[in-house]
């Protein structure tokens, strides 16, 4: 099980809001060498940027499973979940910031829809990268990822 979130940890610590449907399963290959080599992509971002993650995903259960079996190597970098507030996903994104006054973020998800769209604007665009959902998490995208973390 992830676990749970402390305060004075998250203080100046730079944070990755991971989505993992879309993000680290995508929608149209889920077999374990491409989970495997999207975990090796979140591997490098970890390594490049030392980042912390929170999981912010609706599979959250489901991606705890994945984690614990998986081939990750930096699984103590993952250090919980969204607050689970029964809020769409921009809302627990933006809940958990303000809880644990997070000011050094991204999040990557595959849909803004619910985070960062004109209906819903939980948090600034500057701060959410898209995915393409189809492909998941690329090389492309964590040699971008790791560049804006890097400028936080």
């Amino acid at each position: 099980m992830l676990k749970s979130i402390k305060k004075d940890f998250v203080l100046c610590k730079k944070i990755l809001f991971l989505d993992f449907d879309g993000v680290i399963l995508s929608h149209k290959n889920n077999d374990l060498n491409s989970i495997n080599s999207k975990l090796e992509l979140l591997d490098l971002i970890i390594n490049k940027t030392n980042v912390h993650v929170i999981i912010h995903s609706s599979l959250k259960y489901k991606v705890q499973r994945i984690l614990l079996n998986s081939s990750l190597k930096n699984k103590d970098k993952i250090i919980g979940t969204t607050l689970d507030t029964h809020v769409i996903k921009g809302g627990q994104i933006k809940n958990t910031i303000k809880k644990y006054n997070i000011d050094k973020f991204l999040v990557i998800d595959d849909d803004d829809t619910y985070i960062c769209s004109e209906k819903h604007n939980y948090i600034n665009k500057s701060n959410f990268y898209h995915i393409n959902g189809d492909n998941g998490l690329t090389e492309e995208d964590a040699d971008k990822i790791i560049a804006i973390i890097n400028n936080l």
